[in-house]
């Protein structure tokens, strides 16, 4: 029985780069693609689909709605702040 190894990737927002989705193409066979309101941008986005593309990898989809995306800021805003006592 094969075994499909996934990942989620795309989620890069231009400078801000989160991982090595590139190179972890190699070892997956299928990834989901951020998309909608999820983190990433949208070249970010083409790029890993064009690359798995190349690689042979199938493809799906990672999508979010607004809500999870203003969570994400809110959660985003909070771990920024620095505490001192």
């Amino acid at each position: 029985m094969p075994i499909d190894i996934n990942c989620d990737l795309g989620e890069s927002y231009n400078a801000f780069i989160t991982g090595k989705d590139e190179a972890l193409l190699d070892y997956v066979t299928s990834i989901n693609i951020a998309c909608g309101y999820h983190a990433g941008h949208h070249s970010i986005m083409h790029q890993i689909v064009r690359s798995a593309i190349n690689k042979n990898v199938h493809i799906g989809a990672h999508p979010a709605i607004q809500i999870e995306r203003d969570l994400v800021a809110a959660i985003w805003n909070v771990a920024q702040l620095k505490f001192t006592i």
